[in-house]
Parts: structure tokens; C-alpha cells; sequence
């Protein structure tokens, strides 16, 4: 029986108003697939074989304008699924900008 992972993709979402719709592509060994979701939506699960290489782009679309701002790629292999699995989703945000006495 060939394992599979249950993935999160998350990302954090556009900041502008008036968006309409967000596009999230994703690609996984070569197979693309586009799903339209709200533009309140931060996350999106998909199954995955192992030793699978999975990207995703979420491309997000402005009102009457039509803006459209799509992310980067974000790409990463899935290991054979057998082994200990590595800690994900680190990053980082800016949450404040000050002066501070010396």
C-alpha cells in the first residue's frame, strides 16, 4: 500500500480590499490544478503520494480594476513518508517598526 500525506498549503492573504477572488495552483509532479476559493481563505489541504515535489501559487484578484497579484512559488519534495518527518511552516512577520532610545 503506497503512503500518503494529508498537506496544509496556508499562506497569508492579501491585505487589499476589494478583492473578488483568490486562485490557488497548485502542481504536483507536473500536475497542475487551479481551485477558486474566497478571498477570506488562508489555507487549502490536498492528499499527496510520497516522494511527490508539490508547488503552489496563490494568485489573487482585485474588484472592477481587474488587478490580478499572484504570490510566489512556494515548492517542496515530500520524503518517502517512512522516516521521521522535519518541523514546517517557519517563517517570519514584521509586526511593529519603532524608534528605541539607545
Amino acid at each position: 500500500m503506497a503512503k500518503v500525506a494529508d498537506v496544509k498549503l496556508s499562506w497569508t492573504r492579501s491585505p487589499s480590499s476589494g478583492v473578488t477572488k483568490v486562485e490557488v495552483k497548485t502542481t504536483v509532479n507536473g500536475n497542475e490544478t487551479v481551485v477558486e476559493v474566497g478571498p477570506e481563505v488562508e489555507s487549502f489541504q490536498i492528499t499527496v503520494q510520497a516522494s511527490s515535489t508539490v508547488s503552489f501559487q496563490v494568485i489573487t484578484h482585485g474588484d472592477e480594476s481587474g488587478d490580478v497579484a499572484a504570490s510566489e512559488t512556494y515548492t517542496f519534495t515530500l520524503g518517502d513518508l517512512e522516516a521521521v518527518l522535519p518541523a514546517t511552516g517557519l517563517g517570519h512577520e514584521v509586526l511593529a517598526v519603532r524608534d528605541e532610545a539607545a
